[in-house]
């Protein structure tokens, strides 16, 4: 059930917008007629990311404020039911219950705007910053963009096309039915040739869900000649939608007449590589490699094609890949390149069927897996793609049955470590590089889950490398130090603690507890961050 909460959870700063505490729902109904000012309804809930962002970040400042508090009587709304939850949230039930199903609140931040005598006038949804908030409150005061009105009032034609893509937009999370409308309503009255312009980019990926504008891409690219689809606007259309058949069927009347030169020209072999999983194209490209004779395959174009087009051990492509390994690396420029597309299958064929049909707390037979491997390919394929397959396996049997498993833990943590050693690949999710990837698997792995003094060495050592390379990183140094901690190097735990305090105040607690001698290994990972 969803709750209406009404009355701030968290005192605002005073500069920013001033949230009504202890009112129910008539008196802020009453309150906001007898002021004529508009209502504005936060719904959160208690677990939501983006809501607290705006809780820290969005309401308390000062420009928001004071936009807001002129116009608005302000109610926060928590829409999750806590055992927390006291009398006067309880009180709310049953408003609760009406608000979810007659305003469909459903994500979060969802921002509900009233008019001054109680009448639903503008909806949004997801987080914004303070500018962007702004925006918002902006509309909900604007006749032209209230969400609402427009979803009675909307007539196709009615509005300017030069202010329909911005308002379909800005309306998208607010309740997709009339920004779909006016979408399609766009598309339909610009010219046809406009369509995948640039300028229109975001629409068209916004609204790639919606029926009524898939009809209409459709319909434009099924009339495309030969040579506008080789246009790269046309192009970029033709790839945001091709889950589409009818877009599919214009791919395949368009290759199937272009010869053999066409096709390995101004990059059709890799638009058409896009198409990979749809059978019509896939009977093309086995037929076009077939084809080739040996010499005409070593080249970049054709080799990139084969390369998504072989994915199973009967395609052609597989012997080329698999029996002329240096030859396609060096054609390619890329050590290793032919390899990686004889692991994706060898993982596919080989190690996915076995791991998958593994019951819970059960582990696969990796000797088994290895001789099969084995009997079939080089030992190189067998030693690599079991080890990736360990690190994928535990860490799904841990994150799928939340299993906290010393023993699954610890197989983990070695099979990272192997890799890391052996191959220089990391476990640990990283977009900002290896480095990134070090800490966070020395941090949410070993240190969390690893009592294995071995374990911890190894990730004392990694942890002092990558603190050498980011003098700056507080984060890192965090993590060093209470693994320096966790190994009993107390003293230089202490030290390294402090040059992570120097940098940020955040890991002062840590460091305290360091001093007294007691664990810090029992915090919750959810509230380490490391970034």
């Amino acid at each position: 059930m969803l709750l209406l909460l009404p009355f701030a959870i968290n005192a605002q700063d005073e500069k920013g917008i001033k949230f009504e505490e202890g009112l129910n729902w008539p008196q802020v109904l009453a309150k906001a007629k007898a002021e004529n000012k508009y209502i504005f309804v936060d719904c959160f809930a208690t677990w939501c990311g983006p809501c607290k962002t705006m809780d820290e970040n969005v309401y308390p400042n000062e420009k928001v404020g004071s936009y807001v508090n002129e116009k608005f009587i302000s109610v926060k709304v928590q829409m999750d039911k806590t055992d927390a939850d006291n009398e006067n949230v309880k009180k709310w039930y049953d408003n609760a219950t009406m608000m979810q199903f007659n305003y469909t609140v459903s994500a979060f931040p969802t921002f509900l705007f009233f008019s001054p005598d109680g009448k639903p006038i503008h909806k949004s949804v997801g987080g914004r910053n303070a500018d962007g908030f702004i925006a918002v409150a902006k509309d909900a005061l604007d006749p032209g963009k209230q969400y609402y009105q427009m979803l009675a009032n909307f007539r196709p034609g009615a509005i300017d096309t030069s202010e329909m893509k911005g308002l379909a937009l800005s309306i998208n999370f607010s309740g997709n039915v009339v920004a779909e409308k006016i979408a399609a309503d766009y598309l339909g009255r610009i010219p046809s040739k406009e369509i995948p312009s640039p300028e229109n980019s975001s629409l068209l990926y916004g609204f790639r869900s919606s029926v009524s504008v898939q009809n209409i891409v459709g319909e434009y690219i099924k009339n495309l000649s030969k040579n506008e689809i080789n246009n790269k606007d046309n192009q970029n259309l033709i790839l945001l939608f091709r889950f589409l058949p009818n877009v599919q069927d214009a791919v395949y009347t368009y290759i199937k007449n272009l010869n053999k030169s066409e096709l390995q020209a101004n990059g059709a072999l890799a638009f058409i590589s896009a198409f990979n999983k749809y059978d019509k194209i896939k009977e093309f490209a086995a037929n076009y490699i077939a084809g080739l004779s040996e010499k005409e395959i070593y080249t970049k174009e054709n080799i990139g094609f084969l390369t998504y087009f072989t994915t199973s051990s009967q395609d052609r492509g597989f012997k080329v890949f698999y029996s002329n390994a240096e030859k396609i690396n060096s054609v390619m420029g890329k050590p290793g390149y032919a390899k990686q597309v004889i692991d994706g299958i060898v993982l596919r064929e080989e190690i996915n069927p076995v791991v998958a049909a593994t019951k819970e707390g059960s582990v696969p037979d990796w000797e088994a897996i290895k001789r099969q491997i084995e009997s079939k390919y080089d030992t190189s394929y067998s030693e690599s793609n079991i080890l990736s397959a360990k690190v994928t396996f535990y860490d799904y049997m841990i994150k799928k049955y939340k299993i906290d498993n010393e023993n699954y833990w610890h197989e983990y943590i070695n099979a990272g470590i192997e890799q890391i050693s052996k191959y220089g690949k990391n476990p640990a999710f990283a977009p900002k590089g290896p480095d990134e990837a070090l800490n966070n698997f020395c941090w949410f792995a070993v240190f969390f889950h690893s009592n294995d003094p071995d374990q911890i060495k190894i990730a004392v050592g990694y942890m002092e490398g990558v603190v050498s390379r980011n003098e700056e990183e507080a984060g890192y140094k965090d993590t060093y130090a209470n693994l320096l901690y966790k190994a009993g190097r107390k003293d230089e735990a202490i030290a390294m603690e402090e040059k992570a305090t120097s940098l940020t105040p955040r890991f002062q607690k840590t460091l305290d507890k360091m001093k007294r001698g007691e664990p810090t290994w029992s915090v919750p990972t959810s509230d380490r961050k490391k970034q």
